[in-house]
C-alpha cells in the first residue's frame, strides 16, 4: 500500500510539458489548408460536399467562412 503512495509523491513533483493535438485534415495539416486556394481545397472533401460547392455557397455559409478566417487571422 506505501509503495504507491510514493509513486504518487514522486509523480507530483514532476510535469510533463503539454503537448497539442496537430490538426489535419486528410493528411494535409493546417497551415496547407489555410494557404491552399479553394479550388484545390474542395477536391478534398468527398462528392456530397464538393457538388455543393460547384452549385455556389449561400449567404450562412459564406459568413461563416468569413468570420472563421477574422479569427484565424486574430492568432496568427
Amino acid at each position: 500500500m506505501e509503495s504507491g503512495k510514493e509513486s504518487n509523491s514522486v509523480g507530483a513533483g514532476i510535469q510533463k510539458k503539454r503537448t497539442f493535438k496537430k490538426f489535419s485534415y486528410r493528411g494535409v495539416d493546417l497551415n496547407a489548408l489555410l494557404d491552399m486556394p479553394p479550388g484545390e481545397f474542395v477536391k478534398l472533401f468527398p462528392a456530397r460536399p464538393r457538388r455543393s460547392f460547384d452549385r455556389g455557397l449561400t449567404r450562412k455559409p459564406m459568413s461563416l467562412i468569413k468570420r472563421l478566417r477574422k479569427a484565424v487571422c486574430l492568432y496568427r
